[in-house]
């Protein structure tokens, strides 16, 4: 079974922190990627220049460190749901991360 619901759970709760934050839902996941220990790199997608440039702006407003830290409560229901195999699709036996 997949974990939709949790993700769709996940990410209205996400959506609402952000807009109450006044920060971009993708700003805000730059931040929560540069939050986390040992990262210190996040790769970004973009189509247009204009992507890019949002991309680059998205540390000019810092999200509260609270807020980055109910980031990861909201995402936990997701990541129980995944279980400890980063590797989606891969078992636990083929995966690279035992």
């Amino acid at each position: 079974a997949g974990c939709e619901a949790e993700v769709f759970r996940a990410l209205a709760a996400l959506r609402r922190e952000a807009e109450a934050a006044g920060i971009a839902m993708a700003d805000l996941a730059i931040q929560w990627v540069l939050a986390r220990p040992g990262i210190g790199v996040a790769l970004t997608g973009a189509r247009t220049p204009a992507e890019i440039e949002a991309n680059a702006r998205a540390l000019e407003k810092k999200a509260d460190p609270a807020l980055i830290e109910r980031m990861t409560v909201l995402s936990e229901e997701v990541k129980a749901k995944l279980g400890p195999n980063p590797d989606m699709w891969m078992n636990t036996a083929q995966s690279r991360y035992r």
